[in-house]
């Protein structure tokens, strides 16, 4: 602690239960870390001034994961989105939708590539 304040790495338990494990930057989560969530959810990676920023992995309690860039919180960039049964979505985020080019493979043999706006498939 410096000033009262986080600075550097270091485990900070929340009274929610949540945990955090990684840098921080003036009280602030930020650089690299591990966030534990009260839902189950896990991310690992990036954080800018509290949300996710960069490159990371985030797990949902589903077993969903998604490893891929983030920015304001939300999948943004390129990026993996792997479903727990086992069908496959690669390519560009905005804003935590689907949105621009990018393949899907289904499990059961469907292949899609194309343009995605919005979350919905396009061409």
């Amino acid at each position: 602690m410096e000033n009262n304040q986080k600075n550097g790495f270091g485990v900070y338990h929340y009274a929610n239960g949540e945990l955090y494990d990684g840098q921080f930057i003036e009280d602030m989560i930020s650089g690299y870390g591990k966030y534990v969530f009260a839902s189950g959810a896990e991310y690992e990676g990036q954080w800018y001034e509290g949300e996710k920023h960069g490159m990371g992995i985030l797990k949902f309690p589903n077993r969903d994961i998604f490893s891929g860039r983030f920015r304001d919180d939300m999948m943004d960039g390129s990026g993996k989105y792997v479903h727990y049964n086992g069908d496959v979505f690669e390519g560009t985020w905005h804003k935590g939708r689907k949105h621009g080019r990018g393949e899907f493979n289904g499990v059961d043999g469907r292949l899609i590539i194309g343009e995605w706006i919005d979350d919905v498939f396009t061409v």
